[in-house]
């Protein structure tokens, strides 16, 4: 017998979890208040099935206990245990979902009971149930003979018709807390005389997700195994180790990010469930997430990067190269540093000009300026000058004013500035969102106005445009030999 059939709960008290449930039941039991109709809903293994049964029992003992449990004493209650009682009767919906099958049950359930006090019908999965068979059971949950009890189960609760729902008593079970799933499991090593350490218990109740039987079968499965050291049991869980999963975040923490790429090939080749690592690494961003509500400065790094990996997880299934997700994930994340980390320098630069500007103009004050070079909003000779300004400027990297340098202004209206470049390769550089931020700032800087740029790829243009523009800037521009150029282009 399977383990989690053989210490299946057979009181309320031996129910893991589930108190809000527990308490309302044994409440309208002790006041003789049982409704006529019930209907369970909850996750897979959260003891539906087990409290259903339960019920049924506290319905039909003769003896029931002050607290409103069945004796199991009884023939009623014994009958039950050994799944022999003629008066519960138990239907799996998803085997049984037409018409016919519910009349056939309707027809039954008037009968009286063979030999308990009570009738009771146990419909499981019963969100497969038909439209018509819906129906068709509609009549009696409303009117039901005096000795007829329905208790239904299922895990989609959205599937249920309203008009059903509304003639039933709802209990929604919640997903059982680890640490009550590990007394279950204490209980049954003991009931086994198994010696179990408890962070392996733990493990397994980790791995459950929220189902006490999920927790038995996985017991049961490193019994069979022979699995119950700590490096064994999480081989065979597909557990990552803490110290793997510490060693990652440390890795990511500090943005190394080749040493982090060698680390999942090492993983990987090791046998390492790469897919369970990025779901450990969510838990850990996840608990990251909720310390840092309070903390805008940092929540959305941390947001960005759990995003990212929700895309990598989703990714596993259809990879050719197990590892390939994990390490575009990582290039992701290198790519979103280095754009945050130009976008930061631009700022402080930005900051930087702007009080050294307000510290010369308050020492400069006494003295007569001369009239500043205005932009008179036209693609002119003043606009040329300011714009070699933007090209000389030292707040922008070199390769990226060399790509400039290839621009050519076609057009200025209504604060929209538009830039023809000839190159693919420049185009792609400077129309990337943050890079063209990035662009705009200093020719704010530079032209005292705010500048929003509309980039145009336009590969195939006439030489006569190239060639007017540059003879127009290459005046401006100062001269530089050939090595300078190659100096100033590869560094």
């Amino acid at each position: 017998m399977a383990l989690y059939q053989k210490y299946r709960p057979q009181i309320f008290s031996e129910i893991e979890g589930q108190e809000h449930i527990k308490n309302v039941i044994q409440a309208a039991l002790l006041k003789n208040m049982a409704s006529h109709a019930y209907i369970f809903t909850g996750p897979r293994g959260t003891g539906k099935t087990t409290v259903a049964r339960i019920l049924a029992k506290a319905l039909m003992c003769d003896k029931p206990a002050k607290t409103g449990d069945p004796c199991l004493k009884c023939r009623h209650c014994l009958e039950i245990v050994d799944g022999r009682a003629m008066d519960l009767i138990e239907m799996d919906a998803a085997s049984h979902t037409g018409v016919d099958d519910i009349r056939e049950l309707i027809e039954k359930s008037q009968f009286a009971p063979v030999s308990a006090k009570k009738k009771i019908y146990i419909i499981d999965e019963v969100h497969m149930l038909s439209r018509s068979a819906f129906n068709a059971l509609l009549k009696t949950l409303e009117e039901p003979p005096a000795h007829l009890h329905f208790i239904l189960a299922t895990t989609e609760i959205d599937k249920v018709p309203e008009t059903i729902l509304s003639r039933c008593q709802r209990f929604d079970f919640h997903r059982v807390k680890a640490s009550d799933i590990v007394k279950k499991l204490e209980t049954v090593c003991k009931g086994e005389k198994l010696k179990c350490k408890k962070t392996v218990l733990e493990m397994i109740a980790e791995r459950a997700d929220g189902a006490v039987r999920n927790g038995e079968v996985l017991l049961e499965q490193l019994m069979s195994e022979n699995a119950l050291d700590e490096e064994s049991a999480a081989q065979s869980l597909g557990i990552i180790g803490t110290a793997a999963v510490n060693k990652f975040m440390e890795l990511l923490g500090g943005k190394k990010w080749k040493e982090l790429a060698e680390y999942i090939a090492e993983l990987h080749n090791f046998g390492q469930n790469l897919k369970t690592l990025t779901r450990e690494v969510l838990k850990r961003l996840q608990n990251n997430l909720l310390e840092q509500l309070n903390e805008p400065e940092k929540l959305g790094y941390t947001a960005k990067l759990i995003t990212i990996f929700l895309k990598a997880s989703d990714q596993f299934k259809s990879s050719l190269v197990a590892e390939l997700p994990l390490e575009m994930a990582i290039a992701e994340i290198a790519l979103l540093d280095n754009s945050e980390i130009q976008s930061n320098n631009a700022q402080k630069y930005s900051h930087t000009k702007q009080a050294v500007n307000k510290s010369n103009d308050e020492i400069c004050m006494a003295k007569p300026q001369p009239k500043a070079t205005e932009f008179s909003g036209h693609i002119d000779d003043t606009f040329k000058k300011l714009w070699v300004e933007v090209l000389n400027s030292s707040s922008l990297a070199v390769s990226l004013r060399n790509s400039l340098k290839t621009a050519i202004p076609r057009e200025f209206l209504d604060g929209n500035l538009t830039m023809v470049l000839h190159s693919e390769f420049h185009f792609d550089k400077v129309s990337k969102p943050d890079i063209s931020i990035m662009i705009e700032k200093e020719i704010e800087n530079v032209f005292k106005k705010k500048f929003t740029i509309n980039w145009i790829s336009e590969p195939q243009v006439s030489n006569s445009e190239t060639e007017q523009i540059s003879h127009s800037f290459t005046p401006l521009l100062p001269s530089k030999t050939p090595v300078e150029n190659a100096h100033e282009i590869f560094g």
